[in-house]
């Protein structure tokens, strides 16, 4: 009996549906956290020992690392590297030394990883050094 006084209090007081419980819980899209970091800039530019790459995120807060990726045909990136980000430091390197002697085009993008979720961003088209 003490069950269904329950469950009428819980209806007429407008008691959550489970809908709301899994959003009041951060089940649901539009509250659950979204990423904050973003990047000011990204570069790169070809050299004689490689094809350079340089970036600088808006903030350090929540910063875990960044997946450096490179691609021959636009559309298949695979990972170089991981750079670990560090607290209070805003901008970042990475040398590609592998694309050195290539005479093709290479396409490079950063993944930036963070506490609530990844930012890729726009791709940047590198040209070798003739």
């Amino acid at each position: 009996m003490k069950l269904f006084y329950f469950l009428i209090t819980l209806f007429f007081l407008g008691a959550s549906t489970g809908a709301d419980a899994k959003n009041i819980a951060g089940g649901s899209d539009s509250l659950a956290a979204k990423p904050t970091v973003s990047l000011v800039y990204f570069t790169t530019s070809p050299g004689y020992t490689g094809a350079f790459l340089q970036w600088r995120v808006s903030h350090t807060v929540g910063l875990q690392y960044f997946v450096v990726e490179r691609s021959f045909d636009h559309k298949s990136f695979k990972p170089l590297a991981v750079v670990n980000a560090k607290s209070e430091q805003p901008v970042y390197f990475y040398k590609d030394e592998e694309v050195l002697g290539l005479r093709r085009k290479a396409y490079y993008r950063i993944k930036v990883v963070e506490a609530a979720g990844t930012v890729p961003s726009p791709v940047k088209q590198l040209r070798p050094i003739e």
